[in-house]
């Protein structure tokens, strides 16, 4: 079906502009409405990470306030980069290291939103995606896919677990209809 894909604070932040950050849109700028929910603040994080065993870093407490402030399918890299503009000696490993806890805490998940990089969602419950074509500004949406159904044959021998769908299309600004109607 055309237009569908099945797949998964700050001051100046380079996370939050173009496709691979996910955020603010370079095309028509402005702040995405909130479209998901922030992972627990910052604190709320740290001390649950302390509780497990694990050192909470100033680098990473900086990670989770960004992904807490601006929690909109950022690439990993681009969470790296935003993380560089205050920290510029945090490497890209301590930013996965901090992804993979935060994803084993069941925080976050990976989610694949079309043919694009791996996005950390903030959102970590099963849902579906809204994702502009011209832009890249990813939305989460929630959609019924009980009646979606594999037929068997089409399986090759899969223990189906769940589906996502990515709907791709342009957004009210990029296809010029700034009111979304």
């Amino acid at each position: 079906m055309p237009g569908m894909v099945m797949a998964v604070s700050g001051a100046s932040n380079p996370v939050a502009d173009g496709p691979a950050g996910g955020g603010r849109c370079n095309a028509h700028g402005g702040s995405p409405p909130p479209y998901t929910r922030p992972v627990r603040d910052a604190d709320a994080l740290a001390a649950d990470l302390r509780a497990r065993g694990l050192r909470v870093a100033p680098q990473r407490h900086l990670i989770y306030s960004l992904l807490a402030d601006k929690p909109n399918h950022l690439t990993v890299e681009a969470v790296h980069e935003a993380v560089v503009a205050a920290m510029p000696t945090v490497s890209l490993r301590t930013v996965y290291q901090a992804r993979h806890d935060l994803e084993a805490m069941g925080e976050i998940r990976l989610a694949q939103v079309g043919n694009g990089p791996l996005r950390v969602d903030t959102r970590p419950e099963r849902h579906s995606h809204l994702r502009c074509t011209a832009c890249g500004r990813v939305h989460d949406v929630d959609v019924d896919l009980s009646g979606l159904v594999l037929p068997v044959e089409e399986r090759r021998g899969f223990a189906v677990e769940g589906a996502e769908v990515t709907f791709s299309g342009r957004c009210p600004m990029c296809a010029g209809d700034p009111q979304g109607e």
